[in-house]
């Protein structure tokens, strides 16, 4: 997409920041659709699997950010 669309820094950053609103959306519902409480859910993302799975959703979100549109 941005090498059709080069964005500035700020709208890599609204893409990234969309992305990870909706991976966080879609993980939450698909962990409501298994059977897991809302609470349940909050309170596997602070064990130790649940940081580490968090980091790679936030470097996944990041992405954008280091992509050069010129060089694309």
């Amino acid at each position: 997409m941005l090498a059709r669309q080069p964005l500035a820094l700020a709208g890599r950053a609204v893409m990234g920041g969309t992305a990870f609103v909706w991976l966080m959306l879609a993980e939450f519902g698909l962990s409501l659709a298994f059977g897991r409480a809302a609470s349940g859910y909050g309170a596997a993302l602070v064990t130790p699997a649940g940081l580490l799975g968090l980091a790679g959703q936030l470097v996944f979100a990041a992405l954008p950010l280091f992509i050069n549109a010129r060089c694309a």
